[in-house]
């Protein structure tokens, strides 16, 4: 990275995580940042939570409807708990300068638990959580593959908070490969809080043909709906269906 993009990233109020994101660590040591943010693989989630998990007051249109308390820590946990069922919350110590070590806390038991001895989910998705909840509005806010490492449902319900943190007034471009995501994102728009669907642009990108790539937008209706969207773009389960019912019918057949 060179030093003009350095200076960018560090001095922009602009958000983005990178799709090879930090996974479960012992401690991670914090980068230097003007402004709070988790920094591109999600080094400085740790930090954030910890210096400001109180001090931070999440606006009232992305609180989560389960949680009273405005503060930092306890929407992230709340969140966290939405879109990775079981957990409980995490918590953040200062190990040494600017080194930082998570620890998380499950329904299944009293004791905390090191984030090497869970799954990459918890720690692919909590930067995005910390991100969205402290995010400017008007900001800027990029992030690859939320999807990575959740359970289908979990990806639903990502979709979801990333659908009510652009309610709110973040720009949020979303690159991703999972139709649950979208789904999640559709189920916002129909929220109380609701996100316009008018201000939901969904893109699929073809492979490349005649040098061109093949771009479709897919709108989203005012009742939730995918308009027009083309052939590999949400249909892979009636495709599996149709080529499944084939299957059986020829070994049917055979027999």
């Amino acid at each position: 990275m060179s030093e003009d993009n350095g200076s960018f990233w560090r001095n922009q109020k602009f958000y983005y995580l990178h799709t090879e994101r930090l996974g479960p660590r012992l401690g991670v040591d914090s980068i230097y940042t003007e402004f709070p943010h988790c920094n591109y693989r999600g080094e400085n989630t740790a930090e954030v939570i910890s210096k400001y998990g109180v001090s931070i007051k999440i606006s009232d249109d992305r609180l989560n409807s389960n949680i009273k308390s405005p503060n930092l820590q306890e929407q992230v946990d709340g969140w966290l708990s939405f879109i990775c069922p079981g957990t409980i919350g995490v918590k953040s110590k200062l190990q040494d300068i600017n080194r930082y070590q998570i620890t998380m806390r499950s329904s299944a038991g009293k004791n905390d638990i090191l984030a090497p001895n869970i799954g990459f989910g918890i720690s692919y998705a909590l930067p995005i959580i910390v991100n969205g909840l402290i995010a400017e509005k008007d900001s800027i806010f990029i992030v690859e593959n939320p999807e990575a490492h959740l359970h289908p449902k979990g990806q639903s319900n990502m979709g979801f908070f990333l659908g009510m943190v652009a309610a709110s007034g973040v720009r949020i471009i979303v690159e991703t490969h999972s139709e649950h995501i979208v789904n999640g994102i559709r189920k916002a728009s129909l929220h109380k809080n609701s996100l316009n669907p008018e201000n939901v642009g969904i893109y699929f990108f073809e492979d490349f043909k005649n040098n061109k790539n093949q771009t479709h937008e897919i709108v989203i209706s005012e009742s939730g709906d995918l308009e027009s969207f083309p052939k590999d773009f949400f249909d892979q389960v009636g495709q599996d269906m149709a080529e499944l019912f084939k299957l059986k019918n020829f070994y049917k057949n055979e027999r």
